[in-house]
């Protein structure tokens, strides 16, 4: 051990330039916005990590894990930061793992449920490009509760804007509209059926707390929770889809459900690339990586969202990484054994080892008593 500088092993071996790098003490991988919010420590070096997703190319943010690996305790560290720098914070929450965290936080909680559901035919305004482009958002809700064989676009659409020339936008006027059209007795359910209340409510929706979660938990099963994500990322996406100096991010838990239609998809991949422009960031919150990584519109997502944060991945989906996530194999392997908090971060052309640090005073925030 002494320095004598004597090769008592006699054993070579070639290292390869790209390792041998690794060792230099004066190469290390940062990311470090000094006007960012702080994000945990380096895995590389303990030094601080902190990000602006407003500096980069777009503001969205990819957070990918299987279960348990701390997906909603990254997400409330991001939001709780977010939000004390003045971002407003939008969260859809399918599961209702946000409600005690929004209210410490004196958030507004949205349940949606029969006793608080919404009216899917409101509009803030009524110029005729909104109407439009709204019509076009109900027709594709609709889908979701009238089999293919009886769907007819053309009779939807016609009701639909003699619905909005009428100026009478509820359920009622709306099926009698329909006429005798067999939609009809699919769509009952959702004004006198077993789905009244949901979607046939009479409150408009608003965006006027600094932190708003839209619990849909009260919905149980996901063939509710589908339609109900969709409409409101929509109505959501019509309230901000304005230009405007104030910063939102908007979280979507359970965010593969969006990939379950294909008109729903394209909705949620143009909302993604055109978030920037107002402002807007999209955070993406799934433990069905698959659905992301095997269908067009999911990859667009990942490709058009500037930060990523990979949790613990199954090892059944390591393979498909190298598609999105430029890694080497031993990086891609890391994924499979990450602990919980522990993630690779991506972020332009650069990507690191990172922990997840909860600060003691936000733990009331991340980690709630109920």
């Amino acid at each position: 051990m002494l320095p004598f500088n004597n090769d008592t092993l006699n054993q070579n071996k070639i290292l390869q330039s790209t390792a041998a790098s690794y060792l230099m003490p004066f190469v290390t991988k940062q990311i470090y916005d000094p006007d960012g919010i702080f994000l945990g420590i380096n895995a590389y070096h303990d030094t601080l990590v902190f990000i602006n997703p407003f500096t980069v190319r777009n503001s969205n943010i990819n957070i990918l894990g299987v279960s348990g690996a701390g997906k909603s305790v990254t997400a409330k560290t991001l939001a709780t930061r977010m939000y004390m720098r003045g971002t407003q914070i939008i969260i859809i929450d399918p599961e209702g793992e946000y409600i005690e965290f929004a209210k410490n936080l004196g958030g507004e909680v949205i349940q949606f449920s029969r006793d608080n559901g919404i009216n899917p035919f409101s509009l803030q305004t009524d110029t005729r490009e909104e109407v439009l482009d709204h019509i076009t958002i109900l027709k594709t809700f609709f889908k979701f509760f009238i089999p293919p064989a009886k769907y007819d676009s053309a009779v939807l659409d016609q009701a639909l804007i003699s619905l909005y020339e009428s100026k009478k936008r509820n359920f009622d006027t709306f099926l009698k509209t329909l006429g005798k059209s067999e939609m009809v007795d699919y769509l009952k359910v959702l004004n006198t059926g077993s789905l009244q209340g949901i979607f046939n409510a009479k409150r408009e929706l608003t965006l006027d707390n600094d932190l708003i979660v839209f619990d849909i938990s009260p919905l149980g099963d996901s063939e509710k929770k589908a339609p109900a994500m969709y409409l409101l990322t929509s109505l959501i996406w019509q309230l901000v889809n304005k230009k405007s100096d104030r910063k939102r991010m908007l979280f979507i838990d359970e965010a593969h459900k969006l990939l379950i239609d294909r008109e729903v998809a394209i909705f949620y991949r143009e909302m993604v690339k055109q978030a920037r422009k107002r402002n807007l960031g999209v955070v993406s919150i799934t433990q069905d990586v698959e659905d992301f990584l095997h269908g067009e519109f999911g990859k667009a997502i990942l490709t058009n969202s500037e930060t990523k944060i990979l949790l613990k991945q199954s090892y059944a989906t390591l393979s498909l990484m190298g598609n999105i996530f430029p890694m080497t194999d031993e990086e891609r392997q890391q994924l499979g054994s990450l602990g919980i908090g522990e993630l690779v971060l991506f972020r332009e052309n650069e990507h690191m080892r990172a922990d997840i640090l909860v600060l003691p005073s936000e733990e009331q925030y991340v980690f709630p008593k109920k």
